[in-house]
């Protein structure tokens, strides 16, 4: 927890968006959440593993992208990596 509020403190001003997974750990929920209510900075929940939902969230043009593989407490392992790719291309999947 220490580690993320120091990224997030230190990378982010007021206006810029956060990008972090729906269903992060509590903690992480919750400091986001109250740091966004005060105005240090903008927060967007998403799926990560929702193509369509992460591609909408990364088109806001995020200074950070938050995931967690596994994510903690529900341990699921998403499309992230393979979705973040493609929303870095500009949404062209890249299938092998």
């Amino acid at each position: 927890m220490s580690a993320i509020h120091l990224v997030t403190t230190v990378f982010l001003k007021p206006g810029d968006l956060l990008v972090a997974p729906h269903d992060c750990y509590g903690g992480s929920y919750r400091l986001f959440d109250s740091l966004a209510t005060r105005g240090c900075y903008r927060v967007r929940f998403v799926d990560q593993g929702d193509e369509r939902a992460l591609q909408a969230a990364l088109e806001e043009k995020p200074k950070l992208v938050l995931v967690e593989s596994p994510s903690n407490p529900l341990v699921t392992r998403g499309g992230y990596c393979e979705n973040l790719s493609a929303g870095a291309r500009g949404g062209r999947s890249e299938r092998r």
